[in-house]
């Protein structure tokens, strides 16, 4: 009797323990294929959203301008109206409301998932990414804001070659 109630003592705890030992904002970034030239030119940029993904205006909006300042702050590339180095992405997977999550509410996976295309005058391929990204389980550190954060500067290490491999970040 005593051990099931010593056990029973620790079941509340679990929960802290996964978290501290996997929780978190996770984001990789996959090229599939490399750039051959950093532009310093002002790109143009466009978001879309995947069919079947359902992001109003005012959220892909709000996604631009978060990754526009991301490329501005994490690699100096600024976004203007150059026809020459087009980025286009698209995201393919978009769970980071905890309105829109099954019945464990914020503490629910969040997921976010893209790819990007950078294309040249004639619009053909110079480079091609996916980007993806969520939290195993929201913890109080860290936040749909810091997967998308991250997102942002996966994707200015691609813009900018400023990656070795694929990598996870913690």
């Amino acid at each position: 009797m005593k051990l099931v109630h010593g056990l029973t003592a620790f079941v509340p705890i679990l929960p802290l323990l996964f978290c501290l030992s996997g929780c978190g904002a996770r984001v990789t970034l996959q090229v599939e294929k490399d750039i051959p030239v950093v532009q310093n030119r002002p790109i143009s940029f466009t978001l879309v959203a995947a069919p079947g993904v359902h992001l109003s205006e005012e959220e892909l909006n709000a996604l631009r301008s978060r990754f526009i300042d991301s490329l501005a702050w994490e690699g100096g590339l600024r976004v203007g109206s150059n026809n020459s180095f087009k980025v286009i992405g698209t995201v393919t997977q978009y769970d980071l409301d905890p309105l829109h999550r099954p019945l464990l509410g914020s503490s629910a996976p969040s997921h976010f998932d893209s790819t990007w295309l950078v294309l040249d005058e004639h619009d053909q391929t110079l480079g091609k990414s996916r980007i993806k990204g969520g939290t195993s389980f929201n913890s109080k550190f860290e936040t749909d804001d810091t997967v998308l954060e991250k997102v942002g500067e996966r994707l200015s290490d691609f813009l900018t070659k400023q990656y070795e491999a694929s990598r996870p970040t913690n």
